[in-house]
């Protein structure tokens, strides 16, 4: 057996990268239908929209945690010092989190 031949025929096609108008009018549709693709958060005019969108309505502040005292800690004692952190969470809170980081 010829061990540098396959068996099976393999054939490829060539795709043709996607034309900016059918990825604007793609993504015009996921956002018609109240939905968000990573791409959008960098392309024109639907960067825009998202950003004015989270301005009217953050996410909650959370983890406001930052200490200059833990930039020179272990790993150990950082795990500590979250440990000892009374972070409250809503149930509301966390939907919120969730749907507008997905």
């Amino acid at each position: 057996m010829d061990w540098s031949k396959s068996t099976e025929s393999k054939t490829s096609i060539e795709v043709p990268p996607i034309k900016n108008e059918e990825l604007c009018e793609m993504l015009q549709e996921i956002s018609s239908e109240k939905s968000e693709a990573v791409l959008m958060r960098i392309l024109e005019p639907f960067a825009s929209q998202i950003s004015k969108g989270n301005a009217t309505r953050p996410l909650p502040l959370l983890f406001n945690i930052h200490d200059k005292n833990y930039e020179n800690k272990s790993l150990e004692e950082l795990i500590s010092v979250g440990k000892s952190l009374e972070i409250h969470v809503t149930q509301e809170m966390k939907t919120e989190i969730e749907r507008r980081t997905q």
